[in-house]
């Protein structure tokens, strides 16, 4: 990892799949790839949705802020209020994450299977 953070160092972003394909083939081409990795784990139809609809209740089930959630998931911002509220996006984003990865490292290591925590398969 150190090799490739060290040749990306001066850029601004490590991947850039904008140059070649667009917003929907992308996500075609994530969505299949990420079916191989969940067949070769045991996981039925990983995609993105799975993944994020995992994550959104893992971090409900860590009481993490529905709003948050929403933040995270890039819903939100859609109220009156949201407007006058000025929220650390990066860090509260950044809090949830870290306290979903520690749940799943702690999970991990006690062998508890994440089909547990969503219905999606």
């Amino acid at each position: 990892m150190k090799v490739l953070l060290d040749k990306f160092k001066e850029k601004d972003h490590m991947l850039c799949f904008r140059e070649t394909m667009n917003y929907k083939s992308f996500g075609i081409r994530l969505n299949k790839n990420l079916r191989k990795i969940g067949n070769s784990i045991g996981i039925e139809n990983l995609t993105t949705y799975f993944l994020r609809h995992t994550w959104a209740t893992i971090a409900a089930s860590l009481d993490i802020p529905k709003e948050t959630i929403a933040a995270a998931l890039g819903h939100g911002g859609n109220t009156v209020t949201d407007i006058y509220i000025n929220f650390d996006q990066k860090k509260i984003i950044d809090e949830a994450n870290r306290k979903v990865m520690d749940f799943l490292s702690i999970t991990k290591q006690k062998y508890i299977s994440i089909s547990e925590f969503t219905s999606v398969h």
